[in-house]
């Protein structure tokens, strides 16, 4: 009888996989400051905003010029202007009497 021979690799302790993705403990997210009054919109800033956050930039402006018009109601009214495409949202917010528009239809 030939005696085993012993096994020469070495054993490496196999661990549970607790989690497949990696684990970010302090995510950088980059925060958008809400517009002052005096603060203009601005489509270059939007182009460097991830979009994802393009809405909230638009929105952020759109409820602080309809906040002039109707406060009441301001909210209502950005979340439903909202709903349109940014190209046409920039237009709204460069141009005070389209907003005035979209504002009464929205209303």
């Amino acid at each position: 009888l030939r005696e085993a021979e012993p096994n020469l690799q070495p054993q490496i302790p196999t661990l549970p996989i607790i989690n497949q993705y990696p684990v970010i403990t302090n995510p950088v997210i980059p925060r958008i400051q809400p517009p002052s009054i005096q603060q203009q919109f601005n489509p270059q800033i939007l182009a460097q905003i991830p979009p994802d956050q393009q809405k909230q930039y638009i929105g952020e402006f759109l409820y602080a010029k309809i906040s002039t018009i109707d406060e009441p109601n301001a909210g209502k009214i950005t979340e439903m202007l909202l709903e349109l495409d940014n190209v046409e949202l920039i237009n709204i917010l460069s141009d005070d009497q389209l907003l005035n528009q979209k504002t009464r239809e929205a209303q």
